[in-house]
């Protein structure tokens, strides 16, 4: 065999990669070379339903093995060699790259532990529909993006050429990530990923995920790569300079006011009943959460924000500009004012020195793993 390293290097490369998936399945299919009965034994294989339901959440994943085994399996002659522990670089335009976390199956996945009815994100969750809480939460994140720009790592990547594009850092999905309330949805392109977001909920109190044990049901999204079409909304969050978006193979959906993530062409429901042996099972594979949520400083800088009630001056004109809020600014002032919000120059929310030296060392021990993540496809042809 020949392997050849291929620069993919544009947005097109994602999509193009998916309709590759695709085209080598139907190849075999066409050529024989598909197994009947194993794709009868298969719910994902054997036919399109929007709700599919199993009994248990080993039912789930081993449906998703086969799905897997038949895309793995499902090449031409020559097709592309996938590493599913490398980042990609993928060019994004204007100059601009994102690191993709690479997988050989083209499908993508969300988890939840409970089938809600809407499937939106959490700025739009409040009941009140308050317009200035709306504010605050978009206030948030663009407080969290000021922030992180001057952290090290942000200011040497924006400085750090790949195929003479700069590593565009996501401020949004990194917010999504932490913890603030945004208009994303998390997804990821690993099932036993969404399978520990079904089986496993949030406790406040223990500040950490457990298995979640008082549902009767969990659910996986189950989405087309027909999702990564909508350029407009859906994005790669991927290799970032902070663990946890990288560690949960991450990207994320945007939506508008009023959608429904559920309702999409391109998502089906798998609706699984719990059970205290898949939620331990899960539960465990991720050493209880420790393996998708390593710790890092920048947590606690979110916990901060999320309390904060000083922000900076140039959050809220930020905000009010990017998000095109149609009242005068004096309206949202006084608005904020009423809930107790301040504004200054400079808050105690910035980096520190000290903080900023801890930082620059952390960055400097991670670095090295950092850039040894991020490579390329390659095209494997035969003798």
């Amino acid at each position: 065999m020949k392997i050849i390293e291929i620069n993919v290097h544009s947005t097109a490369c994602i999509y193009g990669a998916r309709r590759f998936a695709w085209s080598s399945a139907n190849f075999f299919q066409k050529e024989g070379f598909m197994n009947i009965n194993f794709k009868k034994n298969c719910k994902l294989l054997s036919g399109y339903q929007k709700v599919i339901e199993y009994d248990n959440i080993f039912e789930v994943l081993e449906d998703l093995e086969k799905k897997y085994f038949f895309y793995c399996n499902s090449r031409p002659p020559a097709w592309i060699v996938i590493d599913e522990d490398i980042f990609e670089a993928v060019g994004i335009g204007n100059g601009y790259c994102k690191l993709m976390p690479m997988s050989k199956d083209p499908h993508l996945y969300r988890g939840q532990t409970k089938d809600y009815g809407l499937c939106i994100p959490a700025i739009y969750r409040s009941s009140s529909n308050d317009e200035v809480e709306y504010f605050i939460n978009r206030l948030r994140s663009i407080e969290f993006e000021l922030i992180l720009k001057k952290h090290p790592a942000v200011i040497e990547l924006n400085n750090t050429k790949i195929l003479n594009c700069r590593i565009q850092v996501d401020f949004l999905g990194l917010a999504q990530h932490y913890g603030l309330s945004t208009d994303c949805l998390d997804i990821t392109n690993n099932f036993y990923i969404a399978a520990f977001f079904a089986c496993c909920k949030y406790d406040k109190n223990a500040d950490r995920f457990i298995p979640k044990t008082d549902s009767k049901e969990g659910i996986i999204y189950y989405i087309s790569p027909i999702i990564m079409g909508d350029y407009n909304n859906f994005d790669i969050v991927g290799l970032q300079p902070f663990p946890r978006s990288a560690e949960q193979k991450a990207f994320r959906y945007k939506l508008n006011k009023g959608d429904d993530f559920a309702k999409k062409s391109f998502v089906q429901k798998l609706i699984f009943s719990q059970t205290s042996e898949g939620t331990d099972y899960i539960y465990r594979k991720f050493d209880n959460g420790n393996k998708l949520f390593p710790y890092d400083f920048l947590k606690n800088k979110v916990d901060e924000i999320k309390k904060t009630k000083i922000f900076s001056k140039k959050a809220f004109l930020e905000t009010y500009e990017r998000f095109r809020f149609t009242k005068p600014k004096v309206y949202y002032q006084n608005k904020l004012k009423n809930k107790k919000i301040v504004f200054k120059e400079n808050t105690n929310l910035c980096f520190n020195s000290e903080e900023t030296k801890e930082l620059d060392k952390l960055w400097k021990e991670r670095r090295g793993n950092f850039f040894k993540n991020i490579g390329f496809r390659r095209v494997r042809y035969p003798d």
